[in-house]
């Protein structure tokens, strides 16, 4: 079993489609007691973001015939509870797996980590500012907020450059590391018009803690939008 303490891990096939089955399995039932607290912090706060070492996502982008990184939501077992994580592994325009190009790279322990931002941390650009407070403040964490058409979220595809855009530093990269934001997406569907749908979604963003008054390009926000499924 994959020790989920420790920073920068991998999972192997068999962890990845065990774990990522873990999530289709809670996030199918219709509002289970277990959804909201796997996104509780040991804090008791709702976990806002899951973090990758900037050199990690270095590697990711480097990995050679990759064309886009995928993210996929997961959940991963702790001290006898199972906790959502994220894992991002490069891919080329084909369907996985034949078209997986590195290893599935989890996301650093969330729910061990401060939920909230670091003080001095930018502000983030209006839009995302409202998508990350709809998850913030939402009263709570539901199985509709995780529905499509198309079936439950399974996670999103970033285009390779929302990646590599964010490691355009003139700093080095030392402890500086990608952030993956958890927002909230509220608007009127074609066919429900009496309340707003409320959808899951990433923003992708660099955090330095050595330079978090200063602004630049590599530290904007963007935003993941093909959503998987229907996308593979």
């Amino acid at each position: 079993m994959q020790n989920t303490s420790s920073t920068s891990s991998f999972l192997t096939q068999e962890e990845f489609n065990q774990y990522s089955a873990a999530w289709l399995s809670l996030v199918s039932q219709s509002d289970s007691p277990s959804l909201p607290g796997s996104f509780q912090a040991e804090s008791g706060d709702r976990v806002l973001y899951v973090s990758f070492p900037i050199l990690r996502v270095a590697e990711l982008v480097s990995a050679v015939g990759a064309k886009q990184i995928k993210a996929r939501f997961v959940l991963v077992p702790d001290g006898g509870q199972q906790k959502f994580s994220l894992v991002l592994f490069a891919a080329d325009a084909t369907q996985e797996p034949e078209g997986r190009k590195s290893a599935y790279y989890l996301a650093e322990p969330s729910w061990t980590q401060a939920t909230s931002p670091v003080l001095g941390e930018t502000v983030p650009d209006n839009l995302a500012a409202i998508w990350l407070a709809g998850w913030k403040t939402a009263p709570s964490v539901t199985s509709a907020m995780f529905a499509t058409p198309d079936g439950p979220l399974e996670g999103y595809n970033f285009d390779l450059k929302d990646f590599l855009n964010p490691l355009f530093t003139d700093q080095p990269y030392d402890q500086q590391e990608i952030r993956v934001w958890l927002g909230l997406h509220s608007y009127y569907s074609p066919t429900i018009l009496n309340s707003p749908t409320q959808t899951f979604g990433l923003v992708v963003r660099r955090f330095d803690p050595q330079q978090t008054a200063q602004r630049s390009i590599g530290e904007m926000y963007y935003d993941m939008s093909t959503p998987c499924p229907p996308t593979h």
